[in-house]
C-alpha cells in the first residue's frame, strides 16, 4: 500500500521527467509501470488523488449468497452438493455465510454432516452396493452428496469394502449366445480354409496337372507362384502364402521371373571388389549382354546371393582341408568340382529339394 504523499511524489516526478517510467521508477524503485500510469491517469481526471484507497467490490451479491444458503439449508445442509449445484462460491466461502447466518449453529457447520437415522443409512448402502445406475442417481435417491453416500459405506461395512463399480454379470443366456457365436465364427473361418485348400488343388490340377490328393507343401515355390496368381481375385494375399507355405521374398522373385523377357538384359549383381572393375571382367559383361549392379558402399542387398555362396564355399570346401600341400592348379581344379557339383547335383530345400541347374531346368530357364 503507497500512502498519499508518495503516490503524489511519485506523480509530480512523472510530469517532470516528461512522463519517461523508467527513469522515475529508478530514482523512487516501487512502483511498478502500470502503477505509476494508472496513478498519472486518475490524476489527470480529478487534478488529485484520492487520500485512501477505494474497497473492492464484493463478489458475490447479496441475493447470490442468500440464494447459496436458502439452498444449503433445503438439501440437508450438504455444502459439496450445494456449491456442484450453484456453482458458487467455494467450500470456505459458504462455510463463512453460513457460520454469519447461523451463529449458534458454528459447530455443527463445520463438521458439515447431518444425522441421519441409521435405517436411512442401511438403505442407501444397500442401494449402493447393489445399484443398477450410478451413484449419483443412489445419491439423489436420498436427497445426499456422493461423499456423504460413501461415508455410509465406510462406516457400516468398512474402507476394505468395495462399492459395487462393475457391471452387473451377464446372464447365462448371454454367455451361452456369445460361445455360441464364437464357435460359428470359428466354424466359418474353417470352411474358408477348407475352401480354399479345394481351389488350391482344383488350379494345381488344371494348371500344373497335378493330382487333385498332391500335397501343396511339396510343390516348388515358382508353382505355388503360379497357383496364388490364378486366384489372387478370390483370396488375400497374406492367406495365400499362408496356406501354402510360401513366403512373401520368394513369391515376388518368381513373379518378376516369370515376366522377363528373352530379350531383357539379366543383371550381375556384385560387390565393390577392385576385380570387378577389371577390363577382363567388364568385357565379358559386354560381349555377354549382361547388366552390372554394383551396390555402394556398406550396402549389401545387390551381392547379398554372392556372398551367401562364397560363405558356403568356404565353410564347405576351403576350411575344412588342408591345402599346404597343393598348387595353384589343384586348387583352381578343387573349386571348379565344387561350384560344377554346387550348381548340378547339390540340393537345396528352398529350390523344392532340386539343384540350382534342376530348379532352372523346371522353370524353363536352362536347357
Amino acid at each position: 500500500m503507497y500512502s498519499y504523499e508518495d503516490r503524489i511524489r511519485a506523480v509530480e516526478l512523472y510530469i517532470k521527467l516528461d512522463k519517461r517510467v523508467g527513469p522515475t521508477i529508478r530514482q523512487l524503485g516501487p512502483p511498478t509501470k502500470n502503477a505509476l500510469k494508472n496513478w498519472y491517469r486518475e490524476y489527470q481526471q480529478r487534478l488529485d488523488l484520492p487520500v485512501g484507497y477505494a474497497g473492492r467490490a464484493p463478489k458475490f451479491s447479496q441475493a447470490q449468497k442468500a440464494a447459496a444458503i436458502e439452498h444449503y439449508l433445503a438439501h440437508d445442509r450438504c455444502i459439496a452438493a450445494t456449491m456442484r449445484a450453484l456453482g458458487y462460491p467455494g467450500r470456505g466461502t459458504l462455510t463463512t455465510w453460513v457460520q454469519e447466518a447461523f451463529p449458534e449453529a458454528r459447530g455443527a457447520i463445520v463438521v458439515g454432516q447431518r444425522r441421519y437415522p441409521e435405517s436411512v443409512k442401511q438403505a442407501g448402502v444397500m442401494e449402493l452396493c447393489t445399484r443398477q445406475n450410478g451413484a449419483q442417481a443412489v445419491a439423489n435417491k436420498f436427497g445426499v452428496c456422493r461423499p456423504t453416500l460413501y461415508n455410509w459405506k465406510n462406516q457400516l461395512l468398512g474402507p476394505e469394502a468395495p462399492a459395487s463399480m462393475k457391471h452387473p454379470p451377464e446372464s447365462p443366456q448371454a454367455r451361452e449366445r456369445e460361445a455360441l457365436e464364437h464357435q460359428v465364427e470359428v466354424l466359418r473361418r474353417e470352411v474358408r480354409r477348407l475352401r480354399l485348400e479345394q481351389d488350391l488343388l482344383n488350379k494345381a490340377n488344371d494348371l500344373l496337372k497335378k493330382g487333385l490328393g498332391v500335397d501343396l507343401q511339396l510343390l516348388s515355390n515358382r508353382e505355388k507362384t503360379l497357383l496364388i496368381d490364378a486366384l489372387r481375385e478370390h483370396y488375400g494375399l497374406p492367406e495365400l502364402l499362408a496356406q501354402l507355405g510360401l513366403a512373401r521374398s520368394s513369391y515376388f522373385y518368381h513373379r518378376a521371373r516369370a515376366a522377363t523377357q528373352t530379350s531383357d538384359r539379366p543383371v550381375v549383381h556384385s560387390d565393390r571388389g577392385g576385380h570387378y572393375r577389371w577390363p577382363g571382367w567388364l568385357s565379358r559383361m559386354s560381349n555377354a549382354n549382361l547388366i552390372r549392379s554394383m551396390s555402394r558402399k556398406a550396402c549389401s542387398p545387390d551381392n547379398a546371393a554372392c556372398e551367401g555362396f562364397f560363405g558356403r564355399l568356404k565353410t564347405e570346401l576351403f576350411y575344412p582341408r588342408d591345402w599346404k600341400g597343393n598348387t595353384i592348379e589343384q586348387f583352381i581344379e578343387a573349386v571348379d568340382s565344387y561350384i560344377r557339383w554346387y550348381n548340378e547335383k547339390r540340393i537345396k530345400i528352398s529350390l523344392g529339394a532340386l539343384s540350382p541347374i534342376e530348379c532352372r531346368q523346371s522353370l524353363g530357364l536352362a536347357a
